[in-house]
């Protein structure tokens, strides 16, 4: 009796997945960074329009103001890899608008690694909006457009907090309930009341 319930218990542990660890996983951005890599590569693509020459000079406006302290230095930067120096005066060659429609960060399908593993869940980091390009000394709008961009990948439950930044609310999301089991003692329970079940099987049979 006593083997067979050992072979049994021995069964279901075996069918339990193995928990898969990366080589040095690369820990995940803060959200805020995830934001501005974002916003780079549309203003890298507003900037790569056709008609845009280089060495000249832009003025560049990002609104609202409540986003573009923490972005605008990655417009900036777009602009300089494509030889245009950003100046707040009107004597400038471009006049470029990006605006901030949506930004936010949600939390999705928490679950464990397997039974035993830690908590995980998906982070979606969103971007929206539109972006306008005008050559000022031709009066040509090169680019005008919505843009709508996001990046997914998958964090810790525990660590989640860590990715956030205090100062900036788009960064801050709620995190989904928890998946199959709560905590570990959950599964521990589980095992225990199928090895229950399995011996009460036997003993009623007998």
């Amino acid at each position: 009796m006593t083997r067979i319930l050992m072979l049994l218990l021995a069964g279901l542990v075996a069918t339990l997945p193995t928990a898969v660890r990366a080589e040095d996983p690369a820990p995940p951005k803060p959200t805020v960074r995830v934001f501005q890599d974002l916003i780079a590569a549309v203003a890298d693509s507003l900037f790569a329009a056709p008609g845009v020459s280089g060495n000249t000079s832009v003025r560049i406006a990002l609104e609202p103001a409540a986003h573009a302290w923490y972005l605008e230095t990655a417009v900036h930067a777009a602009a300089r890899a494509h030889g245009l120096a950003p100046r707040e005066t009107s004597a400038v060659r471009y006049d470029a608008r990006v605006g901030v429609e949506h930004i936010g960060v949600t939390y999705e399908d928490a679950r464990r690694t397997w039974m035993f593993g830690g908590q995980i869940m998906d982070r979606a980091v969103r971007l929206a909006g539109t972006v306008k390009l005008v050559d000022r000394e031709t009066g040509t709008i090169l680019v005008s457009r919505t843009f709508v961009t996001m990046e997914r990948d998958t964090v810790s439950v525990v660590g989640c907090e860590s990715l956030e930044s205090p100062g900036i609310p788009a960064t801050h999301a709620v995190a989904p309930p928890a998946g199959a089991f709560s905590s570990l003692v959950e599964p521990l329970v589980l095992i225990g009341s199928v090895a229950v079940a399995v011996y009460l099987l036997f003993s009623v049979r007998n």
